[in-house]
């Protein structure tokens, strides 16, 4: 996943990871833009526990990519940013 407008410019990056994963390791993917808007937050959020609730299994693997910047905000928890 990334910011849909793409700043950092990390589009490329991440169609050569999915590329890895898709035909050398034969994995299924998933690619997802966060939206630039007021509940960016929620949206994100969202969308992962939604991913969990469909695929958690024992039998499948959760890789979760990030193509951005972050932070830890003064509650001391992890913050995406863009």
């Amino acid at each position: 996943m990334h910011w849909e407008d793409d700043k950092l410019g990390v589009s490329r990056e991440v169609d050569k990871l999915q590329d890895v994963f898709r035909n050398q390791y034969g994995f299924n993917t998933e690619r997802w833009l966060i939206p630039a808007n007021d509940h960016s937050q929620r949206d994100l959020t969202e969308k992962a526990l939604g991913f969990l609730r469909e695929f958690d299994s024992i039998d499948n693997l959760f890789i979760l990519y990030y193509a951005g910047h972050g932070y830890i905000n003064d509650d001391r928890q992890s913050t995406w940013a863009w």
